[in-house]
Formats: structure tokens, C-alpha cells, sequence
């Protein structure tokens, strides 16, 4: 392809200039840099409660990714060979959305979001591709998800005890202005302290806030009752369980004792349960420091006193509720999108005057927005490179060839994010955190022939 030819080529003449700079870094320093890259990014979902339209949180989080490809640079790069099945697709995803751009408005981002996917992304495969040791990017960024973690579930603990905890009805939004936040941010925080578990389950200063960071996940998702987190949650979790059993067959590093091992089990499953329980109650424990404030009127502490459990439960429960209300109303806005979808797509503003009663007239389904805002051909391609990455993450999953230990996380990753692409917004990469780890964790996915990389007993 004359057009993957030329951004290589460009690629490589860029990063040899760079390299002059980045090459007398030492290795450290740069590790270091990118990871304050990728804390930058997991900022602005964690931390960040402002209003930024999506426009600018895409070109935010782009100069970031660039930022980070830069620094990532530690050799002199050479031509690749892509992997025509994923990266032609979202190559081609990309230029579909700047050419249905030029017929009609398709939504704040997307250009910004075209351009990543056709410059910026491949500029950060072709790099970490020649590198190949996509478990160093992996440990950084999982090092940062559960920093940042254990950071927000320390915060969330002293706005309970101070009774300034967000809680909006029946679930808890801790620091944030949705629930949904907090539970995406509970399986973001498992993916990361589940990779580091995989690495280093046998040094237990990794071991231990890897565990804590667990837990505090699983504590975000019970309290915040993200049904779409607790199945994405899920899936992480298999796939855990199951990668471990094949790395085990086949891995004979990381040997310890009997006893070292079940110690370390025995740790990792406190640490995970009394942080989960601690997080559990964050809610009850708002409560009473409420009941002690003199000013808070009675009706306000009889409202919020009722027992978390019941009112988790009642949102979980389907009796008595139709498929529509179960889901939220997502069946009735993806009946909507899929009777008003066309060849060329629409913009959001038709269908969001016929959906003006919904509370959310965004999809909650990335197939559904995209055949929507960009039309029948665009959204097939995305359709396409959607099942491929499937397709290969469950292959990785189950074959025995693919046994890198930094497997785990693009398996984690891209399950999860297929669970949050068919029922979430997470058709914008930087909009979420799912969507923007995903772009992370396909990199290696990107380059044909990955049995030449390097495997966890080279």
C-alpha cells in the first residue's frame, strides 16, 4: 500500500531526528517520562470534574499520546510489516469519518479522532513495534491505573468520613457527577492490579497496592451498581483465571516454594477482600458522619439511611420491569438510531429531536452510533476491525502460541472494552478510559507475523 509505505517512511525519518534527542536520555528517565504521560491521561477520567466538550479533550489527550511516542523512542526505528486485517480497517475507519466530515457535521471529536487513527495511533504501534517490549508499556500504564486507584479510593474515604461523599439515589458517584464514572473507573483499576498480579505476584511491594487497587475496584463497582462494569468486571476476571492457567502449563519462570506462594495468596486475598469491604461501606459511612451534622435536616438523613444492599438489589432486580426499562432505555434509542440510519449517515441533532424525551440520546452502542453518524459503508468498517480485534483477543486468549505474559492485558482490555463498545458511550477514544486504554493495548495486534516477538521465557 503506496500510502502505508510513505507514513513509514515519514515515520522513521521523524523518530531517527528524534532520537538525537531521546537517544541520550537513560533508559529510566524516559521510562519515568512516560509514565507521567500516561498519568496525564488517566488524570482527566479519574480526577477531572470539569466540563470539557469533546472537541478539546480530543486534542488534549492526542498532544498527549504524541508526547508519549516520543519519549518511547530508544533506537533507531526500521520499516514493518502491519498487519493487514487491523490496520488497514482502522486506517480505513479514518478516513471515512474526515470524508463523510466534508457532507455533514459528525460530531465534536471526530475529526481530531479520524486524525488519530490515520497518523497518531500507528505512530505509537510503529514505534512500541520496534521496540517490542510492549510489557514495559503495559507495567507503566497498569503502574499508573492503580496509583491513580488507590489515590481516588483514598479520597473517596475522606469525603465519606467528612459527609461530602457524591451520592445520587441509589448509588454512589463518589467524587464524580455519574455513577457510571466510578464503576468504569472500578474495572479500569482491576485490569491494571490483575496485569501487575500476572508480573509480579512474587514481589510483594508490587504485590501488595496491586491487591489494594483490586479491591478498590470491586468496591467502586458494588457502590456505584455499574451493571455494564460488573459484566466487563467479569470478563477481566476470566480471562485472568483462565490466561493463568495456560502461562502455568507453559511458563516455567517465576518458580517460588510452596509456602512463599500460598503466603502470597493468602495476602493478596486480605488485602482484596478488606479493602473491597471497606469501599462497600463508603456510603454508610457518609451517612453517619451526615447524622452528625447538626444541620442536615431530618427528611434529608431518613432519605439516606436506607441499607445500600436493598437498593443495589432493587436495580439489579428484573421482575416487574420490561426489557426497555431494564436497559435503561437503550432498546428504544437503538430502535430509533437503527429505523433512521442511511448510506451516508446524519448528524446527532436529527435523532437527538427524536429522542428528545430520552435523559441520553447518545447510542450506548459504537456500531449503532457509527452506522448512524457516518453511514452504512463507514460503519462496516469499523464493524470489521471491531471482530477482527475480537476474534484475536479470544485467540490469544485460548492458544497456546500466544503465550507473552503481556498478552493478559490486551485480552483484559479488549474484552472489557467490548462489553462497554455494545453498551456504553465509548465511541470516542479519549471521551472514556476504556476506549483509550483499548487504543494502548492493541499495539501489538497491529503487526503481521507477532510469533517473532518476544516470549515470557526469552
Amino acid at each position: 500500500m503506496i500510502f502505508d509505505n510513505i507514513i513509514q517512511k515519514i515515520y522513521k525519518k521523524i523518530s531517527s531526528g528524534l532520537f538525537r534527542f531521546t537517544g541520550a536520555i537513560p533508559s529510566r528517565v524516559r521510562n519515568v517520562l512516560v509514565f507521567f504521560c500516561c498519568a496525564a491521561l488517566i488524570w482527566v477520567y479519574f480526577f477531572y470534574n470539569g466540563r470539557i466538550d469533546d472537541g478539546d479533550i480530543e486534542i488534549f489527550c492526542s498532544v498527549v499520546f504524541v508526547i508519549l511516542t516520543i519519549f518511547s523512542i530508544d533506537r533507531r526505528m526500521d520499516l514493518i510489516e502491519w498487519n493487514k486485517w487491523t490496520y488497514y480497517p482502522m486506517v480505513l475507519f479514518g478516513i471515512g469519518i474526515m470524508v463523510i466530515g466534508f457532507i455533514h457535521p459528525v460530531g465534536d471529536g471526530f475529526i481530531v479522532f479520524a486524525l488519530d487513527l490515520i497518523f497518531i495511533f500507528p505512530a505509537l504501534y510503529y514505534v512500541w513495534i520496534n521496540r517490542g517490549d510492549f510489557d514495559t508499556l503495559y507495567k507503566i500504564f497498569s503502574g499508573a491505573i492503580v496509583a491513580a486507584g488507590i489515590i481516588s479510593f483514598i479520597y473517596c474515604i475522606i469525603l465519606s468520613f467528612r459527609g461530602e461523599l457524591n451520592i445520587d439515589g441509589v448509588r454512589v458517584t463518589g467524587f464524580k457527577d455519574n455513577p457510571n464514572y466510578l464503576g468504569m473507573m472500578g474495572v479500569t483499576t482491576i485490569i491494571g492490579g490483575l496485569y501487575l498480579l500476572s508480573e509480579y505476584s512474587h514481589i510483594r511491594r508490587i504485590m501488595i497496592p496491586s491487591s489494594i487497587g483490586i479491591g478498590a475496584g470491586i468496591a467502586y463497582m458494588i457502590v456505584s451498581v455499574s451493571r455494564t462494569s460488573m459484566i466487563g468486571s467479569a470478563v477481566c476476571i476470566l480471562a485472568f483465571v483462565i490466561f493463568q492457567i495456560k502461562i502455568h502449563r507453559i511458563s516455567s519462570s517465576h518458580k517460588t516454594s510452596k509456602a512463599s506462594t500460598v503466603v502470597n495468596l493468602l495476602i493478596i486475598v486480605c488485602l482484596v477482600t478488606t479493602t473491597m469491604i471497606v469501599g462497600a461501606n463508603l456510603d454508610n459511612i457518609n451517612y453517619k458522619a451526615l447524622e452528625n451534622k447538626a444541620s442536615i435536616m431530618e427528611e434529608k438523613k431518613a432519605e439516606n439511611t436506607t441499607p445500600t444492599q436493598g437498593k443495589a438489589s432493587d436495580r439489579l432486580n428484573t421482575e416487574g420491569k420490561s426489557a426497555d426499562a431494564f436497559s435503561s432505555g437503550r432498546l428504544t434509542i437503538w430502535e430509533t438510531y437503527i429505523e433512521n440510519t442511511t448510506l451516508l449517515g446524519k448528524p446527532h441533532k436529527d435523532v437527538k429531536e427524536k429522542l428528545k424525551d430520552a435523559a441520553e440520546t447518545r447510542a450506548h452502542n459504537n456500531i449503532i452510533e457509527y452506522y448512524y453518524r457516518l453511514g452504512l459503508v463507514v460503519g462496516s468498517i469499523y464493524f470489521l476491525f471491531f471482530i477482527i480485534v475480537v476474534i484475536l483477543a479470544l485467540k490469544h486468549l485460548f492458544s497456546s502460541k500466544y503465550n507473552n505474559r503481556w498478552e493478559l492485558f490486551v485480552i483484559m482490555v479488549v474484552g472489557t472494552y467490548s462489553i462497554f463498545a455494545l453498551l456504553e458511550i465509548a465511541f470516542l477514544p479519549f471521551m472514556r478510559i476504556i476506549p483509550c486504554i483499548f487504543f494502548f493495548a492493541i499495539a501489538p495486534m497491529m503487526k503481521a507475523d507477532r510469533y517473532n516477538l518476544k516470549t515470557i521465557d526469552n
